[in-house]
């Protein structure tokens, strides 16, 4: 029984292997297909030669920048129902279960985050490979990426650690979210000062401690932010 048993895990992991390489060749078809008619299309608009070659490393610089809005744009979209209302504001808060709904939408923004981080962290890859995907000279290939990373020099290290930054930023966040849910029951908001009253002091402490932490976090986010917008100016 032994025998057969790994006699058809064999056969599978070779199955899976062939599918693999089936799809790996598959998609190189198709992306060179898609190249081959970019640049007839953009031949028939701008010529060939260098004009052709300008036209192929723009497309490949809109397609790099549109993959980057998408990953933004979901991280601006996580934050959206974090802030109306505001993820800390308790006023409003009435059970457990809507604590609990608001540590998801925050594990859907540290998601979202992550994917940033990852996106900066490989971005010369990233670019390299989408540059692949055009029919451009590999002499004018590798002049784009090296003109895109001397631009990229100066301000992806700024850029790494803002992700990192907005990394922790929502971990700390949950950390906040956590620390009421777990201490429900022991506290309650008090409109006249619009804030909370714990009724153990460790519990107390503990939220503290957490809500400073995210605070922190998020003056160091700002400020990675405003050094970006500086540099850009």
């Amino acid at each position: 029984m032994r025998w057969v048993l790994r006699g058809v895990l064999l056969a599978l992991m070779l199955w899976l292997a062939c599918s693999l390489v089936s799809d790996a060749r598959r998609a190189a078809r198709e992306r060179d297909t898609a190249a081959e008619l970019e640049a007839r299309q953009l031949t028939a608009i701008v010529g060939g030669g260098a004009a052709l070659e300008k036209a192929l490393a723009a497309n490949a610089s809109q397609n790099f920048a549109a993959a980057l809005r998408a990953l933004q744009k979901r991280y601006d979209a996580a934050w959206a129902p974090l802030t109306n209302p505001p993820v800390l504001e308790m006023a409003l808060v009435k059970s457990q279960g809507e604590l609990q709904a608001r540590a998801k939408a925050v594990r859907h923004l540290i998601s979202a985050a992550k994917d940033l981080l990852e996106f900066a962290k490989n971005t010369p890859e990233i670019y390299r490979q989408e540059l692949r995907k055009h029919q451009l000279s590999p002499a004018a290939r590798e002049a784009e990426w090296q003109q895109f990373m001397g631009t990229l020099d100066a301000v992806n290290p700024t850029i790494i650690a803002l992700r990192q930054t907005q990394v922790r930023q929502a971990e700390a966040l949950l950390r906040v979210v956590q620390a009421l849910n777990e201490s429900w029951g022991h506290w309650q908001y008090r409109p006249a000062t619009r804030d909370l009253g714990f009724t153990d002091d460790r519990q107390a402490e503990a939220y503290k401690l957490a809500y400073q932490e995210f605070h922190d976090i998020s003056e160091q986010a700002q400020a990675f932010q405003s050094q970006l917008r500086t540099r850009n100016q």
